[in-house]
């Protein structure tokens, strides 16, 4: 009966790796319904992509016009792996749209993305974004105007308030075309250009006010969403601006030995909490899978370690939210962030980063201190299981995870780079993927990962090893063989 926000993105995540996992038609029938929808909604921006905050209605048609970071990252990731889990190229499209979205307006030249574009412009919320049926006819000409007021629900009496609309997804191209006796692909191209026309005349308006700050733990969101499309699509425009923004988070966000809340015109302040390491260790973790980059894994094993040091209890029995002051001031209590709200649980991408961590590193601290926040939030998970659904999203994946993918070979080899490309492009959440150079260029990943120590090339060709349950394959050396194998 009240008016719908965003679902957890802990909730759609337990439902798709349920499906995968089980086979569950019902779990993957509630993500679809839920995706669909918020996609025909006013809550989603159909002239300049992304998601505003949530609706303020039962029918998601009118949106707080309020875009934030976090919620854009996490829905481009859940398009995704509705895309993935069903093949079904409407929500690879949004996915891509969210995405654009965040490139064209929220991404920061220097790298990294600003935290949220406002509501409002000249104190009127969704001034920027609505319509009346008198400015739709002044843009497009009569007959263009009406068929695009029927498709977004435009009306002469308005949808919202003092004759405004807001834009959703009344009917189909493919309805208004068969109604209107216009061929489907007459009609798309009519629609495509209406769009373009109303978003330059939008974008003449006053425009909301855009909150520039980097956001540490926002930003991980943002990497994960970018380094996860970029692997999904081989697209490699993502995968360089996650690239850029993870680099410019780990140059400026330090202070001292420590990384800072955010950061504004260059300058990081604030004190970190764990979600700051978590969200973006857990960023570099799938950037690191999407581009086998180095330099990312070795960041997110520094970070881990960090975590443990600033917020993990002395005995190794839990971790915290905040870090002990240095100076022996703050709050005298330091809280525990178990349950999901607007993002996920701090904790429970702080578990993720561990036994990610742990699978690649064999590091002792890594796997001590992830069973026992395995113990904490699964715990959590018995007396309040809806605040604890990215938990058990990856509790979910944790118990399907088979997959260990070594790649043995030079950088530059063709074969390299064509066995790398389809692992990253088929690895799905929990697949563990490394990247070994040969000789004494790959000496500084084998002392970090046990896992490639005993690894070399089969004839001295690039060489892909795939493990399963306890057991390894034969290695491969040809993509399309590696490909089956995962398939």
């Amino acid at each position: 009966g009240s008016a719908p926000k965003f679902p957890q993105p802990g909730s759609l995540l337990f439902l798709l790796d349920e499906h995968r996992r089980t086979g569950a038609t019902p779990a993957l029938a509630a993500v679809e319904l839920t995706l669909r929808n918020m996609a025909l909604g006013g809550i989603r921006d159909h002239l300049g992509g992304g998601f505003h905050r949530y609706a303020v209605d039962r029918t998601w048609r009118v949106p707080h016009f309020e875009k934030m970071l976090y919620d854009n990252a996490l829905l481009a990731t859940a398009y995704l792996r509705a895309w993935q889990a069903t093949g079904k190229e409407e929500y690879a499209a949004i996915c891509r749209q969210t995405l654009d979205f965040l490139l064209a307006e929220m991404q920061d030249p220097a790298g990294g993305f600003y935290a949220s574009i406002d509501a409002d412009a000249n104190h009127v919320e969704g001034s920027s974004y609505v319509w009346t049926f008198a400015e739709l006819d002044k843009a497009l000409g009569a007959d263009a105007a009406r068929r695009f007021a029927r498709m977004y629900g435009v009306t002469v009496r308005g949808n919202a308030e003092a004759g405004n609309n807001v834009l959703y997804k009344a009917e189909s191209a493919a309805s208004v075309a068969e109604s209107e006796g216009l061929p489907l692909g007459t009609m798309l191209c009519e629609l495509n250009a209406a769009r373009s026309r109303l978003l330059v005349l939008r974008r003449s308006r006053p425009a909301p006010a855009v909150d520039r700050k980097i956001l540490t733990a926002w930003n991980g969101l943002a990497l994960s969403a970018l380094a996860g499309a970029g692997a999904a699509f081989d697209d490699r425009g993502y995968r360089e601006a996650a690239c850029l923004a993870a680099d410019r988070i780990l140059r400026r966000h330090r202070v001292g030995r420590v990384l800072a809340r955010y950061s504004l015109d260059g300058a990081a302040a604030g004190d970190s909490f764990l979600d700051d390491y978590a969200y973006l260790a857990n960023g570099l973790l799938d950037l690191y899978t999407a581009t086998l980059r180095e330099r990312y894994l070795a960041q997110a094993n520094r970070l881990g370690s960090e975590m443990l040091r600033r917020f993990g209890q002395a005995d190794g029995t839990g971790i915290h939210y905040a870090a002990l002051p240095a100076s022996g001031t703050g709050l005298p209590v330091r809280t525990r962030h178990l349950p999901d709200g607007a993002t996920p649980s701090p904790s429970a991408v702080a578990w993720e980063v561990l036994q990610r961590l742990a699978e690649i590193t064999g590091s002792r601290p890594f796997q001590r201190a992830a069973q026992a926040l395995e113990k904490d939030l699964l715990l959590a998970a018995q007396t309040a299981p809806e605040a604890s659904l990215y938990a058990l999203s990856f509790a979910s994946a944790d118990l399907s995870r088979q997959d260990r993918v070594v790649i043995v070979g030079p950088a530059e080899a063709r074969g390299t780079r064509a066995l790398a490309r389809e692992a990253s492009r088929l690895a799905r959440r929990g697949t563990v993927l490394v990247w070994a150079p040969p000789g004494a260029t790959g000496r500084s990943i084998r002392q970090l990962s046990p896992l490639v120590r005993d690894k070399t090339m089969a004839g001295g060709k690039p060489t892909a090893y795939i493990c399963r349950a306890g057991a390894c394959l034969p290695p491969v050396t040809e993509a399309e063989e590696l490909k089956d194998a995962l398939s």
